[in-house]
């Protein structure tokens, strides 16, 4: 049975070798370089951002009843989502971050037009 298979693969493989010699790169011909002019940078326009209001109310244990009082007054549902002061921290802390990478996009953005503008 092994000398089965080593006869096989003797024969099977120069068959494959040879299909790879002919797989070589035929030599000669031309090469022809071309310029080609630089295609216009098309952005879309971005609509600025425009903030929505939020209204940030402080609860404490000395004011929790009358907050929840004047919320039931203003027709508005009694719940409160939360952060604690390290919380508060790291949602500033991602707001300062987001800003940072709108600002560095924007520059990218600015250097594209730029370099794009200056050819023409």
């Amino acid at each position: 049975m092994k000398a089965l298979k080593a006869i096989a693969v003797a024969l099977v493989l120069p068959v494959f070798l040879s299909g790879c010699l002919s797989l070589t790169p035929k030599k000669g011909g031309p090469v022809v370089v071309t310029t080609v002019d630089r295609q216009d940078l098309i952005l879309p326009p971005i609509k600025p951002f425009t903030a929505l209001e939020v209204e940030w109310i402080i609860i404490t244990a000395d004011n929790v009843q009358d907050e929840f009082y004047k919320l039931e007054k203003k027709n508005v549902d009694g719940a409160i989502f939360g952060l604690t002061d390290t919380g508060y921290e790291n949602l500033s802390k991602n707001i300062a971050s987001l800003r940072k990478l709108i600002q560095q996009q924007q520059a990218v953005i600015t250097a594209y037009e730029k370099y794009y503008k200056e050819e023409k």
